[in-house]
């Protein structure tokens, strides 16, 4: 085997096609990353029997070929050779070499005859696509929200849903919930509800990073998820597990009492609250009252704070004690410059929506926005 490649798109490339390799590899052989060779350029893959990457790459190939060399080791030699410069990747004996100018690396071969199977999804299993920075943008925002609790697999998956044309992601940990729509090509023939692993959509991002890449299509066989750009495609398993009802907690008809105040002001004051806090929950409460928005710390030893902001207020004075790592979390989440907080009367629940209240009269809405997260409250 034997290929020509830029530096810059060498290192891009194996850094992407390495992003499935296994923390602790159970086979030997799933350590390495599968260089294929071929007419078609160069493609770089790796496998956790989880996960499949594979980075495609347009290269001069002069000879055809396939090896396994150790992931971590290629794509750390990769991210060290000449900036700017051209590199030669060939077989030699037993080991691959790696030139550029006067560096040169060589690299062990794995028995690639050993490497197993990679998970394959073709145009046949398409079910529809997405804007890919749209994509992006939803996947790190809502897949935040999902547990890192190995012990519920059902909470530490992107729920994603077809719904009148929309792709609705889902994520929760038990205390804080995010969803977002994002608009969806629907190809009809795909499921209305699927889960999948959400560290697993991160990675695909990771994957696709610096592609410039406009769409990214979705695949399914009815066990595995493939999202797949024009030179990235991740095959992911769908978990079985059932995504909690969400629905009980989001939907509302209207709201006691509501507050609007900025963004980045009320997450200012949710993080100096939360440094001082220093029990268990880093405990702080939100008060409305009076057009005005105030955070205090409770339970701290450590010392105290209390802010105050102007707010556009309706309805009774509410307040609420939160987990403030959680609750500036959830405003991360708010992309818009003026966020507003929703009381439900009779809940210990603050839901939070991006932009201005929905208040007619008396009556203080719902506000109908494409994303929406939510926060359970602490007893005082």
């Amino acid at each position: 085997m034997r290929f020509d490649l830029h530096s810059a798109l060498l290192a891009e490339s194996v850094a992407a096609g390495v992003s499935s390799l296994p923390a602790k590899p159970a086979v030997a052989v799933t350590a390495g990353v599968l260089v294929v060779a071929d007419d078609d350029g160069v493609r770089f893959s790796s496998f956790n029997y989880d996960r499949a990457t594979t980075r495609a790459v347009k290269a001069d190939v002069g000879e055809a070929g396939r090896v396994v060399v150790s992931g971590r080791l290629l794509s750390t030699v990769a991210g060290l050779l000449p900036k700017n410069r051209g590199v030669e990747v060939e077989t030699d004996g037993r080991e691959l070499a790696v030139r550029s100018g006067r560096t040169v690396f060589r690299l062990p071969l794995m028995i690639a005859e050993d490497y197993p199977e990679l998970p394959a999804l073709s145009d046949e299993h398409w079910v529809g696509g997405l804007d890919a920075q749209l994509f992006a943008d939803a996947a790190r925002q809502v897949g935040a929200f999902a547990s890192v609790d190995h012990a519920k697999p059902e909470l530490a998956a992107l729920n994603m849903a077809v719904q009148d044309g929309d792709l609705v992601l889902c994520a929760s940990d038990s205390y804080t919930v995010a969803r977002r729509h994002i608009p969806f090509c629907d190809g009809g023939d795909g499921p209305t509800v699927i889960n999948v692993p959400a560290p697993d959509v991160l990675a695909v991002l990771k994957a696709v990073a610096g592609t410039g890449v406009g769409s990214v299509d979705v695949l399914f066989d009815g066990n595995m998820l493939g999202l797949r750009t024009e030179s990235t495609t991740v095959v992911t398993r769908v978990l079985a597990e059932e995504f909690p009802n969400i629905e009980r907690i989001l939907a509302a008809p209207e709201y006691e009492c509501c507050a609007t105040v900025s963004t980045a002001e009320l997450s200012a004051m949710v993080k100096r609250a939360g440094a001082v806090a220093d029990d268990e929950f880093a405990t702080v409460a939100v008060s409305v009252a009076n057009d005005a928005l105030s955070v205090v710390t409770l339970r701290s030893q450590a010392g105290s704070t209390a802010d105050e902001i102007e707010a556009e207020h309706h309805g009774p004075p509410r307040r609420l004690a939160l987990n403030a790592r959680k609750f500036h979390a959830c405003l991360a989440a708010i992309e818009d410059p003026q966020v507003t907080l929703g009381f439900q009367a009779g809940k210990h629940l603050l839901k939070l929506h991006p932009g201005g209240p929905d208040v007619d009269g008396e009556r203080i809405g719902v506000p109908d926005t494409a994303t929406v997260a939510a926060i359970m409250g602490i007893r005082e």
